[in-house]
């Protein structure tokens, strides 16, 4: 069971990603620094992340739900 899930808002043209701790009930903006130290366990996907052209909410977002997913096996 994983402590958080990722939260995905748009409005308009804006995309931004959120984070749901499952503990705490806090919301909060996920940006790159934030995505860069959840992916530091995952050295690949950091690696890969970084390689992106760029870090928009959509690419953040496909990296959170596979972190969800591998947290749910």
């Amino acid at each position: 069971k994983y402590r958080w899930r990722p939260c995905r808002f748009e409005l308009g043209d804006q995309t931004r990603c959120y984070e749901l701790n499952g503990e705490t009930g806090k919301i909060e903006f996920l940006g790159k620094d934030k995505m860069l130290q959840i992916l530091d366990k995952y050295p690949e996907w950091k690696q890969a992340y970084l390689k992106e052209d760029s870090q928009e909410a959509k690419d953040t977002f496909d990296y959170l739900l596979k972190l969800r997913d591998s947290q749910e096996k």
